[in-house]
């Protein structure tokens, strides 16, 4: 029985559909019967659409005879004429397949090449915080370990996406431009096997053809014999009916008979015609078959192949470098030591810091001696005196990083303005005008001894000295130190002036740092430093060098790091 069916798609197809039917030869023709769901098993011979604003309206003819559904699907066999065209469109997708893979390597390319960039910007932003934030310590080495992996990591996805361009997507186009050859209009394959089908079908073709003439015949012969018989019958059973037209009718009825039994034997001629052609029909169309299907296999297996491929670049657990990043991710992280970076923070920021505690001085109308730090000793403690000092005070680099322990100021003790013979320290004039007196009173007095007898343990009896300030790694109060040296017989061991020619400067080099290749203790750094003075190295977190001597009263000591000898704060680093 045929049937009308209209078909309710919800538009937003989140629902549903529902189906309402009704009989086509049904005379109620507005009668609309229990409506059932989409999911129903139709056969469409008809298929129109109706837009409205809220939903899609499918008006069809349907076919509800179940034994009419699979005969549907047996004439859909690829036996039927022209039915091999789906195993020719195969091969058209197949190349419409590759580009598709390649589409989809290519776009987790970018995937893998956006991820490894936001890792790279999310490391280097975080990287700036740790260089000026305020974490410290162990713990900051732990907080770096997240962003050396985030590093490591950024590597390798773009590793990742190279590989998958380099050895996936270009071997996914080369084998498509192998197999696949585009002409004008197809794919040279596409028209080759459609060619063999062709040839391979026609002789069935024909005999086909020709059973259907004939059994349309046959049809046409029996529905006539069937009609002329019951215009006979009625004829016989009407009185009405003159004996002659009735005679006809047996006439016509004997013809049609005969013309049965001829279109019956055609056409069983036809159908043993075409039956026994079927074996060299099937053996032909399969062989073109099988063609397809070995090119088919090819494809398979070679994006099978492919996939293996992609899966090999995508599976970072069987990297040995991925396994690695997190083996000394963990190991980063466990070395971190609350204790070690509480010491330390104490030792360079709190009370594990050294302090210059005030003590009693006696008042004395002697000038104090001047003393230096990280400068060489000189034979006597006795020698240059302060004669006038002058301060410029400064304040200290705010937020320093550094310690003070590797600051090279020595805070000078308070003065007595009355001890100043020169008078008040705001003169400047007048200090540098008593300096310049003694300077040359001095130079007098030692060139007329040195013409009278050449005295080598003659010296100077005063001079005027101005300290220069020592290199500091904070922001120090300028002091001007006007001193006047009274050294009386000062020698070394072998009895030379230790401070050489009074009129060189080169006494004031710092002797404590010339490299004696020394063999010293390797050390490694646990905290990056930058030198802020010339004297001082500069190492990052994690280096090694040498150490030259033990910690001064200061907490600095000497090393030497690529062939330069320098100070460092000796909590910088840790003994190998």
């Amino acid at each position: 029985m045929k049937f009308a069916v209209s078909i309710f798609v919800p538009e937003s197809f989140n629902q549903s559909a529902t189906v309402f039917y009704r009989p086509l030869d049904s005379p109620l023709s507005n009668l609309n019967l229990q409506p059932f769901f989409i999911h129903e098993t139709f056969q469409f011979s008809y298929l129109k659409f109706l837009w409205t604003d809220y939903f899609i309206r499918l008006t069809v003819s349907c076919n509800m005879s179940v034994m009419d559904e699979y005969n549907n699907q047996a004439s859909e066999s690829f036996w039927e004429i022209g039915k091999y065209n789906r195993s020719v469109k195969r091969i058209e997708n197949g190349s419409k397949l590759c580009d598709s893979l390649r589409q989809l390597i290519e776009t987790r390319s970018d995937i893998e090449k956006s991820y490894a960039k936001q890792l790279s910007q999310w490391s280097r932003k975080w990287n700036d915080f740790l260089e000026k934030g305020p974490e410290y310590g162990t713990t900051q080495t732990a907080w770096r370990s997240v962003l050396t992996e985030a590093d490591k990591l950024c590597e390798l996805h773009t590793e990742v996406a190279e590989r998958l361009m380099t050895q996936v997507y270009l071997q996914v186009k080369q084998w498509n431009k192998d197999n696949y050859h585009r002409t004008m209009m197809n794919f040279r394959e596409c028209k080759d096997k459609e060619d063999n089908f062709r040839r391979a079908q026609k002789p069935w073709m024909k005999r086909y053809n020709k059973l259907m003439v004939a059994k349309k015949e046959y049809h046409s012969a029996c529905k006539q014999e069937r009609s002329t018989a019951n215009q006979e019958n009625n004829a016989k059973g009407d009185p009405s009916v003159p004996v002659d037209q009735v005679k006809k009718l047996g006439e016509k009825l004997t013809k049609c008979k005969g013309e049965v039994e001829a279109s019956r034997d055609k056409y069983k001629a036809a159908l043993h015609d075409l039956n026994s052609y079927n074996p060299k029909y099937i053996e032909e169309m399969t062989f073109v078959f099988n063609e397809c299907q070995e090119m088919e296999r090819r494809r398979l297996t070679f994006f099978k192949q492919m996939l293996f491929e992609i899966h090999q670049c995508l599976d970072l657990s069987q990297n040995q470098r991925f396994a690695e990043i997190y083996r000394q991710f963990y190991q980063e992280i466990n070395c971190g030591d609350c204790e070690k970076d509480l010491r330390w923070w104490s030792n360079i920021y709190g009370a594990g810091m050294s302090m210059n505690w005030p003590e009693f001085v006696e008042y004395s109308p002697e000038l104090h001696n001047i003393t230096k730090t990280k400068k060489p000793t000189f034979g006597s403690n006795e020698g240059i005196t302060i004669t006038g000092i002058k301060h410029n005070r400064e304040s200290y680099a705010a937020n320093s990083d550094h310690p003070p322990a590797g600051s090279n100021y020595q805070k000078q003790e308070s003065y007595d303005e009355s001890l100043n013979p020169f008078g008040e320290e705001s003169d400047d004039e007048d200090i540098h005008s008593d300096a310049k007196h003694l300077v040359k009173d001095a130079s007098q007095k030692k060139n007329a001894e040195t013409a009278d007898n050449h005295n080598p343990d003659s010296i100077y009896s005063s001079s005027t000295y101005v300290a220069p300030p020592p290199y500091s790694s904070i922001t120090a109060p300028t002091t001007t130190t006007t001193t006047t040296t009274t050294t009386t017989d000062i020698k070394d061991a072998d009895g030379r002036n230790p401070f050489g020619d009074p009129d060189s400067d080169d006494w004031l080099d710092d002797t404590t740092l010339v490299d004696d290749n020394r063999p010293g203790v390797p050390v490694r750094a646990l905290y990056d430093y930058s030198a802020t003075a010339p004297d001082e190295l500069t190492f990052k977190a994690g280096e090694m060098f040498t150490k030259l001597s033990d910690p001064d009263e200061l907490g600095w000591c000497k090393g030497r790091k690529d062939g330069r000898v320098g100070l460092y704060p000796a909590t910088y680093v840790e003994p190998l």
